[in-house]
């Protein structure tokens, strides 16, 4: 319960802060970074069980793992700025929907394989998203406080 409430708090500090980083240093450059990170320190927390270094690293993989959703969600209204509402509806739907499943084969993965080869399989899964947020569309330049045209 305690490494729970560490790993969400940290994910609700990276959720509030992400959004505003990534439009300082861009959405690709900060999801790159997040999603590379947070492979890196599931597999590393799976290393450090019963050491004094599992609270900095649920710190880390907290901030890492939950950080990503809003600046997708920014990255979905770029992309449509004229319909920002129906974007967001769509993507909070397809992302419930594919937690959902995830979830669920999570759970069977875990009932298979055991949760700790669930977890180091999860981790490198998650490494595939890098050369998709690779092939994301170029940001359009629009600077904080700059409308769009």
């Amino acid at each position: 319960a305690v490494s729970l409430t560490i790993l969400e708090a940290a994910g609700f500090v990276g959720a509030l802060l992400s959004g505003t980083i990534s439009d300082r240093v861009g959405r690709k450059p900060m999801l790159l970074v997040l999603m590379s990170s947070s492979a890196l320190l599931l597999i590393l927390f799976l290393q450090v069980t019963q050491n004094w270094l599992l609270v900095p690293v649920l710190l880390l993989l907290g901030f890492a793992s939950i950080a990503p959703q809003p600046v997708i969600l920014a990255m979905v209204q770029d992309q449509f700025p004229d319909n920002r509402a129906a974007a967001n509806g769509l993507y909070m739907m397809m992302a419930f929907l594919v937690r959902s499943l995830a979830l669920l084969l999570l759970g069977m993965s875990g009932d298979t394989w055991g949760l700790r080869m669930t977890y180091y399989g999860s981790a490198v899964i998650s490494l595939l998203a890098i050369p998709a947020i690779l092939t994301l569309p170029q940001e359009s330049g629009t600077q904080v406080g700059e409308a769009s045209s």
